[in-house]
């Protein structure tokens, strides 16, 4: 049997001593507890262990633990490596643990292991610093009493504390996003913003008639872009221009195609669409040529029914005479406006004559001369020649209708030099008898 003290100091330290042939237990007269080579030299003090140091009133020092004088209603639990794990300030709890700390297992998988139920079947240890482990579903919960505090995690570095983060809003008076999901970036900045009715709004604090909101990441640029990538790494990208705010979608590789899911549905437009230039004034603006696959004409309503004033044309032919067609070249200055106009020339009529015969079929093309300021008399004019082309046809019918009448009266001339022709004959038969 191993054989120990029990005795008692009054005059010393120690008020009573417990001890064996191989540690010793101490409680002291100011009321500390001491264990081993420990020290417990205040009120109420506990130190377990060769290496603890007890030094504040109600602390608690375990292992190679030290609790400073000033550091009251502290607890430390250090395991054995180099150095002692010392209190900073009153009032807390410390562990050091190398290999971990657990609640409800002896298997640490980190620095601090949460288990609830049975293994979870991790056999190797996580780089993580905390583990929760459940057998069933698995929660974190953020909890306030409070409902206009936030709750969420941040994200720092030895230079900040809070670089990023994810956040739930609370409903408070100057919120953007309540009972919404903020997620922070580059120094703990709104970035990403899940709204409490779905809106997904991307460097935007609110937009009320979006389901999805973007704008550009760097509050000084002009541009916004979004790269949309296929599997094979094919890109295509939608982008905002500081350019009167204009929307493009384009097409990094490939074509661009505007497609519906089936037939009987329709890509529309509620203004103009211009294919290689900006539209001005027409529905449909065209850039240079286009072509179709057939030589049929572009079709218009004409129903009889949709009309009314329905008059002929009088006078077509009259009217056809005025117009002017003629042959020309475009300015050098207009071509280098339009690269796509080539050298050579063209066949019209000038808008400005034009109007003199046909004043509804002339009006202004929203450009202007190049290089001239803008202004209503620099505006470019241009022309629908259709009137022209109806007024032809009436015009062949009127000379259809003179010919038919010239006709006639050929057919009259005709019979009568016929009838002369037969007096005459008669006449020099009379004439031959007489001799």
């Amino acid at each position: 049997m191993t054989q120990g003290i029990l005795g008692a100091n009054d005059a010393g330290v120690s008020l009573l001593a417990l001890r064996n042939s191989t540690t010793n237990l101490y409680l002291r007269r100011n009321g500390g507890i001491e264990q081993g080579n420990s020290a417990a030299t205040a009120l109420s003090s506990v130190a377990l262990g060769d290496f603890a140091i007890a030094g504040a009133v109600n602390s608690f020092a375990a292992g190679k633990a030290s609790i400073s004088a000033a550091h009251t209603f502290s607890t430390v639990f250090s395991d054995g490596q180099s150095g002692s794990m010392t209190s900073t300030a009153a009032n807390q709890f410390l562990i050091r643990a190398q290999n971990g700390v657990a609640i409800n297992t002896n298997a640490p998988l980190g620095t601090l292991t949460v288990r609830r139920g049975g293994s979870s079947g991790v056999v190797t240890p996580s780089a993580s610093s905390i583990t929760a482990e459940s057998d069933a579903s698995n929660y974190l919960s953020l909890l306030s009493p409070a409902t206009t505090t936030e709750r969420g995690i941040l994200f720092g570095d030895t230079i900040s504390s809070a670089n990023g983060g994810i956040l739930f809003n609370p409903v408070a008076p100057g919120n953007t996003n309540p009972n919404g999901l903020t997620f922070r970036t580059g120094g703990n900045m709104d970035r990403l913003k899940l709204t409490s009715n779905g809106q997904l709004l991307l460097n935007q604090q609110a937009d009320v008639d979006a389901d999805v909101a973007f704008r550009s990441a760097v509050g000084s640029e002009t541009n916004m872009r979004l790269n949309l990538r296929s599997g094979d790494n094919s890109l295509g990208y939608l982008r905002v221009t500081n350019t009167d705010a204009n929307f493009g979608v384009v097409a990094d590789s490939g074509d661009l195609q505007l497609l519906t899911s089936s037939t009987g549905k329709y890509i529309t437009t509620n203004d103009r669409f211009g294919v290689s230039r900006r539209p001005t004034t027409n529905a449909l603006e065209v850039e240079g040529n286009a072509s179709k696959t057939t030589a049929t004409a572009w079709l218009a309503n004409s129903d009889r029914r949709i009309k009314q004033d329905i008059r002929p044309i009088d006078g077509a032919l009259s009217t056809i005479r005025q117009v002017q067609p003629v042959s020309f070249e475009y300015t050098a200055a207009y071509r280098a406006q339009h690269p796509s106009i080539t050298t050579q020339r063209y066949y019209n009529v000038i808008a400005q004559d034009f109007a003199k015969v046909f004043p509804d079929a002339v009006q202004s093309s929203g450009e202007h001369l190049p290089g001239a300021a803008k202004s209503r008399d620099t505006e470019i004019l241009q022309v629908d020649t259709y009137p022209a082309t109806i007024t032809a046809i009436a015009a062949i019918q009127e000379l259809d209708v003179a010919n038919e009448v010239q006709d006639g009266e050929l057919d009259a001339l005709k019979r009568e030099n016929a009838q002369l022709r037969q007096r005459l004959d008669a006449l020099e038969q009379l004439i031959r008898a007489q001799r």
